[in-house]
């Protein structure tokens, strides 16, 4: 009869490990059966709304039983594999899973390798990437990848389509303004989906946009404490509504995102843009 290598048997059950850590956080997870290098499609969602983001993992099973501290866990992945992860605009995520440990670690391959240093690579030549023994793979880094996966998404998506608006303005390129706005509306869209998940903003389709009772509060306090400081501003309401708006958004997202270490400039930006227009309406 045919047997089954033992090492199918672990990759098997790291694939079921892992993908039940992405699917205990409410994401909707495919296992892909043609092997194209990925083995997992993530499709996070919040509130059972599925994100734009797209997260796609590669797993690695082991059944290492090696307890060195001084080891340092790493893969090989072909450089041209690399080259079309570096390419992708969704997150790719690699996970290493130890199948006796019930233990895994991840890395980001676009945080790790640069298309430059890749150009020294033919594309069957495997490059080695290792793993920081910080990065555990565990509920908890499953909630950071995320939120860091959504930011990052609306992040690159805003600065595509405000980039592209730019380029047709400054080219004075035939397009009429109807075409533009377009651009800047899936932009604004990207940015305000984000605060809705973050518990920032309610949306009315047709009526228009709203604080959620819990922002409001924090804006509260944060006008508050900004008020007692007035004469940093002197009288320039703008940098006051500015200051209250910044600290209201960073304050909301460590309560939404709490491993997060801040926003993209990009995000943060927009993001600031939509509260002080609804900071204006309060007046």
């Amino acid at each position: 009869m045919p047997k089954r290598p033992n090492q199918h048997q672990i990759a098997s059950q790291a694939v079921a490990a892992v993908r039940k850590l992405w699917a205990d956080a409410g994401a909707a997870v495919d296992e892909l059966r043609e092997d194209y290098g990925e083995d997992l499609l993530v499709q996070p969602s919040i509130d059972g709304k599925m994100d734009a983001a797209r997260i796609w993992v590669q797993v690695k099973g082991t059944s290492a039983t090696s307890t060195s501290k001084a080891l340092t866990p790493s893969v090989r992945i072909k450089a041209g594999q690399l080259r079309r992860w570096l390419a992708t605009l969704d997150r790719v995520i690699v996970i290493l899973w130890n199948v006796t440990q019930e233990h895994g670690w991840y890395l980001i391959p676009a945080y790790e390798v640069s298309i430059q240093h890749l150009g020294q690579f033919d594309d069957d030549r495997p490059h080695k990437l290792a793993f920081n023994k910080e990065q555990n793979f565990d509920a908890e880094s499953v909630a950071y990848l995320l939120w860091e996966t959504r930011i990052a998404h609306a992040d690159e998506s805003i600065a595509r389509f405000r980039t592209s608006g730019d380029q047709f303005i400054n080219n004075n390129a035939a397009w009429d303004e109807h075409e533009r706005s377009e651009l800047n509306a899936l932009a604004l869209d990207h940015a305000l989906r984000l605060m809705q998940n973050m518990g920032m903003i309610r949306i009315h389709p047709g009526q228009g946009l709203s604080f959620t009772q819990e922002f409001r509060e924090i804006i509260k306090r944060a006008v508050n404490k900004h008020d007692k400081r007035a004469h940093r501003f002197n009288g320039d309401y703008s940098k006051f509504a500015g200051a209250v708006a910044l600290e209201s958004l960073l304050i909301q997202t460590k309560i939404a995102a709490p491993s997060l270490h801040g926003l993209p400039i990009g995000v943060l930006r927009e993001m600031h843009a939509v509260t002080l227009s609804l900071l204006d309406a309060l007046e």
